[in-house]
């Protein structure tokens, strides 16, 4: 007796793939996994090179602590990035954000 190619439940034939039901194999997830923890890191290490570098690049250009400041503030806004929240916004509507 050969074995089929597919294997048969008692309910009938086998499950597809898990790709093809809409979810994500094990691999996949593993990939994703490691492109989100690659990025987290290279954003912590952006974040330490620019906090450390700031204040010698702030005194080579002849800055002022308030203009150090508002490079601190702007990098914080700009790092922060978009985030969702209960409250509307004009910027952000249901669908786009």
């Amino acid at each position: 007796m050969s074995t089929p190619a597919v294997l048969r439940t008692a309910a009938g034939p086998a499950a597809p793939p898990a790709e093809q039901q809409g979810r994500m194999s094990h691999r996949r997830i593993l990939e994703a996994l490691s492109g989100m923890l690659l990025a987290m890191f290279v954003a912590f290490l952006s974040s330490t090179v620019v906090s450390n570098a700031l204040p010698t690049i702030i005194t080579d250009l002849r800055g002022t602590q308030s203009q150090y400041t508002w490079v601190v503030t702007a990098t914080l806004l700009a790092s922060r990035g978009p985030r969702r929240s209960g409250a509307s916004s004009p910027t952000c509507s249901a669908r786009s954000c």
